[in-house]
């Protein structure tokens, strides 16, 4: 069976509430939050994909395979996570946004643990309060499926998700998951990412 496994990092928003500055190039503990997030990842994946419609030079310096969204308009995360499931040559593929830099590595070898022992169509991260479906580890013969769903004009991930076999796994550790949209943001994960790595020493 092939359990072959290719990464994900959506790089392609607009930054809005950060002054539309590229997010993933911005530095978070003296590294880029993109590369935090590869890190995190490196040791799961064969390719790694970055999803980015602007810094495609930046992101490409890393040796990273950027992609483009393939449907037109900017249409979100679906547009990345379906751009990659098009390109990847494996039978999954694991998500990430880039600015969750404080995201640890035993998070995506839970997903993939349980998305290859399990006959599921994707397996989607989530903490006590919510669910973050952008932390996922999807099967990439979706990807006609996925086309489908967004030329129908659908946007929002979840919808698409419960038209499947998908399972929510649940994480205690919801700092993993903080997303850096603010200076504000930037000081607390630098503050957990400082807190975890006094943890390990």
């Amino acid at each position: 069976m092939n359990e072959s496994m290719d990464g994900l990092i959506l790089a392609g928003g607009q930054g809005t509430r950060m002054g539309g500055v590229d997010k993933g190039l911005q530095l978070v503990n003296g590294a880029p939050m993109v590369m935090h997030v590869a890190n995190a990842m490196t040791n799961q994946v064969e390719t790694l994909y970055v999803s980015a419609n602007r810094s495609v030079d930046e992101y490409a310096a890393f040796g990273w395979h950027v992609i483009a969204d393939r449907v037109p308009g900017f249409i979100g995360p679906l547009g990345g996570i379906h751009a990659a499931l098009c390109a990847s040559n494996a039978a999954w593929l694991m998500i990430a946004p880039c600015d969750v830099p404080a995201i640890a590595p035993g998070i995506f070898e839970a997903l993939v643990d349980r998305a290859r022992r399990g006959a599921r169509d994707m397996v989607y991260a989530a903490d006590g309060q919510r669910a973050h479906p952008v932390v996922a580890v999807v099967k990439t013969s979706l990807a006609q499926d996925l086309e489908s769903y967004i030329l129908k004009g659908e946007r929002k991930i979840l919808p698409w998700y419960e038209r499947h076999d998908a399972e929510r796994m649940v994480f205690s550790r919801a700092e993993c998951f903080q997303n850096v949209n603010t200076p504000e943001d930037r000081a607390l994960v630098e503050r957990i990412m400082s807190t975890e790595l006094k943890k390990t020493h």
